[in-house]
């Protein structure tokens, strides 16, 4: 015989919805954690592989940094700019 959906909630009743709940919260932590862990990687994983691409790009602004300074040093000198 199935039980009147419009019963009152027993205090087994309840206890089994807390359950239930404390065992989705658990289970949401898990997930929780797991992909935080994940996230963590990936974003390692992208840091080391832009970290070469990074070096390279600071060299080739350095390089252009000293040649703009040394074509500046030279039209001052050649307009006898102090």
């Amino acid at each position: 015989m199935a039980a009147d959906q419009n019963a009152p909630a027993t205090k087994k009743d309840l206890a089994a919805v807390t359950e239930d709940v404390a065992a989705i919260k658990k289970a949401l932590a898990a997930v929780e954690d797991r992909l935080s862990e994940q996230v963590r990687d990936m974003q390692t994983e992208l840091l080391e592989a832009f970290f070469p691409w990074q070096q390279d790009v600071k060299i080739q602004f350095r390089e252009l940094e000293v040649n703009t300074g040394n074509s500046v040093t030279a039209v001052k000198e050649r307009m006898d700019i102090p």
